[in-house]
């Protein structure tokens, strides 16, 4: 039989390797401690080799040997133990992978199959004694978790009480274990209590040869035939699931228990279980591709989504007599806020708890392996060449990801062998791979693969990504300094929906040095997908987000509105976290019809001008044998002058902090982010802007320079400094000043830092080679502009004129979700933003035509 392996979030794959901080599971150091900390700037090695091997074995035997630095795979039962006799390599657990098993009840107690009942489809359990809440209670006092993970799991598990992996710790109820306050809920082992249960419920002892009866009409004595039942038990034959079907059927068949039961261990299962039969009452279920977000519970437990013939989610037709469960499922996946949402969850899994609507067993969690030591991919033997001085030295800053081990986005972003914090265009780490097929198809749109993901990863950043340690909310800055959730009226329906406002930094580059706009993020999620479509290419892989965008309004250079046709938080880890790929690149490449669909949509490892990214590290060449990549060198730096975004949390201490911002001074009003309109006559504008600067370093101290001018139409309005500023780790400095007086223009911000004294400072004079040092200490400068102006300046030109009638007249007529018209909608001709472009548009151009003139 096959198990449920639904992906049911379809951005797992990119998410898993990108969000608050806890004390473990963080950088291992030399002395094998950890802590709380990740950072996210880096890299701090030059080159990224990635080896590939026929098998796990294989793989293994090379880490023993000293060829590789870091593993790809989880760990069998039997190289856990050989690996743990190596004082050379480190095995970490990771809080278990993004999968769960658990003991499945069949809850559906109604006459015929399906929501709403299907009279073709008869129930085939009815009357179903596994849709008693106490039975089922009775079945969970007698499975011995401990035992279990311990016994027949070999420690390859991570224990979990509800339905939410194990790595998802940022969701799981914090009092739901044995050990918290909450401990009833769990049912911990007691054949007694399950004997009470069974009593409670119904289930007596005396009925046909010595079995329990149901009594079904209550009057406590067996009635014959018409009170017999029989439990079929369908089990898998993995040692977690086959050791918690033993342990139940043990249960069942103690003297105080004996409930009559069939166990059957046939393939398929799943005809009898999910699709069409639905002919079980218990069966031993596990599912993969689980999380980050805890949207899935709605998928798999909702009463919605239970129906026949098909199959279901929610083949257990769990939360059908529960409207409280219902309504908290809902809660899940449609809040409007992150906080919100967590709070339904944990109502959820007490809801889920009480009811003992499964038994939740385990996450399985098989650690993975690295190399303590930098191995030059040699066991750190010197040969004479560059690398010799990182030869033997301790990796530190190794992050163990939850959910994904050391293998990940934050290792190397953040890793070096210690002393030497930075490379000096030599210090390579080498990744090893179970699977020398890998990768198949490198295409930031198609690719399926996890390997093929370790490497896009690497290539390509999103705007935003999740703390490593909890895998929460999406919440650390990316390509963005900011997004923020809000909601928009739909003009039809009334519906309140969200909207996702996203802020881009402007200091990205793409690796071929063209800049990240916020064009780029648009055309990512809207023209690309229609670009792929006009081709009649397969459908990109976030397609399943783009169905939930409505619209979009381009507000300025850097800030786009998202609108969804849903309302959930969720809008803000979808958008947020969606990849971003360059428009300059793509674009002409995906509408040249030179370029055939298969090549649109084929393996780009020979093509590696078409993987142009923004991430960490930049694609060089593809082989049978290894896979390079290096440092990019537009991503490196110490200081960023936009301030990562948090919600509620953030390890770096940047609570609601943002970016480089201009506001409006009354009586100047605000437009846009960056765009303010002017007042009075002769039109000026007044606003405030805030400069704020943070060490990203966990660790070190900086002294440097800031130096902020600003210049507008008649040359520069504003200076600053330079001045020196000392921050701790962490620390941030935030610059504010007004200008006043400001004529109709285009105005730009340009901050300098430059790194002059400090820790890092003379390690970097010390150690490296001085055409590195800009590189990490600067100058490094970040150009951001702002535009006063009026609305009806389309074009941002800071001049109303016929080019802006234009944008306006050349969709006259359109209107969002309008069958005929739609495809001429452009949100940027809408400019009052009431979904239809107007005579009531036209007059807001007409009405200042000519200004500022």
């Amino acid at each position: 039989m096959r198990d449920k392996e639904t992906v049911l979030c379809f951005l797992l794959i990119v998410l898993i390797a990108l969000s608050t901080t806890t004390t473990s599971f963080a950088f291992l150091h030399p002395d094998g401690s950890e802590d709380g900390n990740f950072e996210i700037f880096g890299p701090r090695i030059d080159k990224l080799v990635i080896r590939k091997y026929a098998n796990l074995d294989a793989e293994m035997t090379a880490l023993q040997n000293g060829e590789i630095d870091i593993t790809d795979s989880p760990l069998t039962k039997t190289w856990v133990d050989s690996l743990t006799l190596d004082p050379n390599i480190g095995i970490l657990k990771n809080g278990g992978e993004q999968r769960y098993y658990t003991i499945n009840f069949n809850h559906n107690n109604n006459t015929h199959l399906g929501n709403p009942e299907d009279p073709a489809y008869p129930n085939p359990v009815y009357p179903n004694p596994a849709s008693i809440p106490e039975f089922r209670q009775a079945c969970s006092h007698l499975v011995d978790r401990d035992t279990l993970w311990s016994g027949p799991g070999q420690g390859m598990y991570e224990p979990i009480f509800t339905p939410i992996p194990a790595y998802m710790t940022y969701w799981i109820h914090p009092n739901i274990s044995y050990t918290g306050s909450l401990s009833v809920l769990t049912y911990p082992p007691s054949v007694a209590d399950a004997a009470t249960k069974l009593d409670a419920g119904g289930f007596h002892l005396g009925g046909a040869g010595g079995k329990r009866y149901w009594d079904r009409n209550g009057n406590d004595v067996y009635d014959g035939a018409s009170e017999d039942f029989n439990i079929m038990f369908y089990t898998r034959t993995d040692a977690l699931r086959k050791g918690a079907a033993d342990m139940l059927c043990a249960g069942f068949d103690d003297p105080a228990i004996q409930v009559p039961y069939t166990r059957y261990i046939v393939t398929p299962i799943w005809q009898h279980v999910i699709v069409f039969e639905k002919n079980y009452h218990i069966y031993t279920a596990g599912w993969i591709y689980i999380g980050p977000d805890p949207d899935y519970l709605y998928d798999l437990y909702h009463w919605d989504n239970y129906y026949n013939p098909e199959d279901p989610p929610n083949f257990g037709a769990i939360s059908q007599y529960d409207a409280d469960m219902q309504t908290a499922l809902e809660g899940i996946k449609f809040a409007p806020d992150g906080a919100l949402a967590r709070n339904y969850t944990y109502t959820f899994q007490e809801l889920f708890a009480e009811s003992a609507c499964e038994v939740p067993l385990g996450s399985a969690s098989s650690p993975k392996a690295y190399n303590k030591w930098y191995t030059g991919g040699n066991d750190g033997v010197a040969l004479g060449d560059a690398e010799d001085k990182y030869r033997g030295q301790s990796w530190t800053q190794v992050v163990n990801m939850k959910g994904q081990g050391p293998d990940n986005y934050y290792t190397f972003l953040n890793a070096y062998p210690e002393p030497f914090q930075y490379g000096d265009g030599n210090m390579t780490a080498r990744y090893g791979w179970k699977d020398n097929t890998m990768p198949q198809t490198l295409n930031p749109m198609y690719s399926s693969w996890f390997w093929e993901w370790q490497v896009l990863n690497e290539i390509y950043d999103g705007s935003g990504q999740r703390d490593p340690m909890t895998q929460g909310l999406v919440e650390v800055l990316g390509l963005a300094e900011n997004w923020t959730l809000g909601t928009w009226t739909h003009s039809v329906t009334t519906e309140e929906l969200t909207k996702v406002a996203l802020k881009i930094r402007s200091n990205v580059e793409w690796s071929d040095g063209a800049p990240l706009t916020v064009d780029d993020v648009i055309y990512s999620l809207i023209a690309l997908p229609e670009d792929i479509a006009s081709r009649m290419c397969p459908d990109v892989w976030w397609q399943p987000t783009l169905e939930h965008i409505v619209s979009f309004f381009r507000l300025d250079a850097y800030t786009v509105e998202i609108l969804l046709d849903v309302n959930t938080y969720l809008g803000a880890n979808w958008i947020a976290s969606a990849m971003v790929v360059p428009k300059h690149i793509w674009h002409p490449f995906i509408t040249n019809p030179a370029i055939s669909v298969a090549e649109i949509s084929g393996d780009m490892s020979n093509r590696p001008e078409m993987l142009v990214g923004s991430g960490p590290f930049v694609y060089v060449q593809n082989t049978a044998e290894t896979l390079l990549m290096t440092r990019n060198p537009t991503y490196t730096g110490l200081f960023d002058e936009a301030v990562q975004y948090y919600n509620q949390y953030g390890p770096l201490g940047t609570q609601n902090k943002e970016g480089i911002t201009v506001a409006a001074v009354t009586p100047t009003t605000q437009i846009t982010p960056f765009k303010v309109n002017p007042a009075g006559t002769p039109p000026t504008a007044d606003v405030h802007v805030t400069v704020p600067v943070t060490n990203l370093d966990v660790n070190d101290s900086q002294d440097f320079d800031k130096t902020i001018v600003v210049t507008g139409p008649s040359g520069v309005v504003y200076t600053y400094g330079p001045v020196n500023i000392f921050l701790g780790a962490t620390a941030w400095d935030i610059g504010e000043f007004d200008l006043t007086d400001l004529p109709p223009g285009i105005y730009t911000i340009n901050v300098t830092i430059e790194i002059l004294s400090g820790e890092v400072y003379e390690w970097v004079h010390a150690n490296l080679d001085p055409a590195l040092w800009p590189m990490i200490l600067g100058p490094k400068t970040t150009e951001k502009k702002f535009w006063v102006t009026v609305v009806a300046d389309l074009n941002e030109d800071c001049v109303v004129d016929i080019f802006d009638i234009v944008i306006v007249g050349s969709r006259f007529g359109a209107e969002l979700d309008s069958f005929y018209y739609d495809y001429l909608y452009s949100p940027q001709a809408d400019i009052n933003h009431d979904f239809i472009i107007d005579i009531f548009d036209i007059v807001q151009v007409a009405l200042v035509f000519g200004w500022p003139g």
